[in-house]
């Protein structure tokens, strides 16, 4: 664990996605108005997703692990 002032995108996957949500958002804003940047923070978090959902399960057990149950008396 580590502590600091600020949230980083290792430490809260949501705001890192926030964040490209946010330049997202600033990007199509009337006075800046830049689809291309829009359309890249999309693509990322979009990668970012697919990444996120093709990964194995950390907490289901994989078919050679051993499961234990311990329930109090």
């Amino acid at each position: 664990m580590t502590i600091g002032a600020e949230r980083t995108p290792g430490q809260d996957l949501g705001f890192g996605f926030r964040q490209l949500a946010d330049i997202a958002e600033r990007a199509l804003s009337p006075g800046i108005n830049d689809v291309t940047t829009a359309v890249r923070a999309v693509q990322e978090a979009h990668d970012l997703l697919r990444r996120l959902a093709t990964r194995p399960d950390p907490t289901r057990p994989t078919s050679s692990a051993t499961t234990a149950l311990s329930a109090p008396r």
